[in-house]
């Protein structure tokens, strides 16, 4: 891959393209493409390549250089409050401190990444954030109406099961006690939890959206989300939406790598970034 990388903490990365940059007589250096990249819940840097990869197809050939936060949440995150602002806040701080400051960013959330893009919504008091936000990337948003209407299980069920997949505590009466004991640990929270879904909902509208789901994707319920796109849509944002009949959470990019990478390309294309 074509990156320099930098460890910021355990949770955070920063790389930079490193092809030759572009260059007008006019403008000088063109500022690069920002993008804020949240995967999902135990992603590994191999998971991040195929992504990685887009970004570098895409920009590289026309030497348009990319910078990347690459900001790996858990589930703790998720289910403290405070944990997820410090990070949150972590987060908005580097997004000032390390990104260039003429540089256009693109959230880039997946699954649990979205829920940090929330809260970053939430938190972004002085629009720093939201200011310079100029594209929104929802792969495999977990989604399933307000905690306080129900939504509370597909959301924490669907976090345990993804957080233990891949470790020795994967038996089904493990994942049925930590999920009974998450359940319990965010009821007292519901309504922080529905405000963030409320801000996510909200204050979307200010950037154009291109998201991936699947029918079949049992974290997000998807007549409710396509309802959502809906209200975007008729609020004016531009709201490129790419659903697959059958697909994996947060492997759309492997199951559908060509209409992945054509929806990405158009969008962002399209945007003139």
């Amino acid at each position: 891959m074509s990156f320099t990388s930098r460890q910021i903490s355990s949770k955070i990365t920063f790389l930079k393209s490193n092809w030759s940059s572009s260059s007008t007589k006019s403008t000088g250096v063109e500022p690069p493409v920002s993008v804020l990249f949240m995967p999902f819940l135990g992603a590994k840097p191999k998971h991040h390549k195929p992504y990685l990869k887009l970004y570098e197809d895409l920009y590289s050939q026309s030497g348009r250089r990319v910078e990347f936060l690459v900001v790996q949440a858990s589930i703790r995150d998720f289910l403290s409050i405070s944990k997820g602002k410090d990070l949150s806040t972590k987060v908005l701080d580097l997004v000032s401190s390390e990104f260039d400051p003429s540089s256009k960013l693109i959230a880039h959330g997946m699954s649990v990444g979205n829920f940090l893009h929330a809260v970053n919504l939430q938190n972004d008091v002085d629009n720093r954030y939201q200011s310079k936000l100029h594209a929104q990337i929802y792969d495999s948003p977990v989604y399933g109406g307000p905690i306080s209407g129900g939504g509370l299980e597909r959301i924490v069920d669907a976090m345990v099961e993804t957080a233990l997949s891949n470790t020795r505590w994967k038996n089904k009466l493990t994942q049925k006690i930590i999920m009974k004991g998450a359940r319990l640990a965010i009821i007292p929270n519901a309504a922080v939890f529905d405000n963030y879904i409320t801000q996510f909902l909200s204050k979307s509208t200010i950037a154009p959206i291109l998201t991936f789901y699947s029918q079949n994707d049992l974290m997000i319920e998807p007549l409710k989300y396509e309802i959502v796109i809906q209200e975007w849509k008729d609020k004016g944002v531009d709201v490129c939406d790419c659903c697959f009949e059958k697909s994996v959470h947060a492997q759309h990019i492997i199951r559908h790598p060509v209409i992945f990478k054509q929806h990405f390309v158009k969008f962002l294309t399209d945007l003139k970034l």
